[in-house]
């Protein structure tokens, strides 16, 4: 599980392992905060390890491939490690999906 950040998320703890939130939606090696829906996508669930920040973006390894996520739009609403910890959660979210109807699990993958 990822250890808790800070209340104030200034000083993350690094790296950190979780599971991706949500279908993350990337291009190349770039996952957008935009996740937009046309392009190719990672399974939520899928563990994932957060190495470091730079500016406006986190370095992770998700599936064994170094992958970029990029604070592109919501830098104004929150901070890159507050949204980092929205889309890589300390519990995978499979089993609470498995859960759901199957038209929304379809919707999900």
């Amino acid at each position: 599980a990822a250890p808790a950040a800070a209340a104030d998320h200034s000083a993350p703890s690094l790296p950190f392992k979780g599971f991706a939130c949500c279908t993350l939606h990337y291009e190349k090696d770039w996952i957008s905060d935009g996740n937009y829906a046309v392009l190719p996508s990672i399974p939520a669930g899928t563990p994932i390890t957060v190495l470091r920040y730079g500016r406006h973006k986190a370095y992770a390894e998700i599936n064994g491939l170094p992958m970029r996520l990029g604070h592109d739009y919501g830098r104004e609403q929150e901070s890159l490690d507050q949204w980092v910890h929205k889309i890589v959660v300390d519990v995978d979210p499979t089993a609470k999906i498995s859960g759901y109807a199957p038209d929304v699990q379809a919707a999900i993958r």
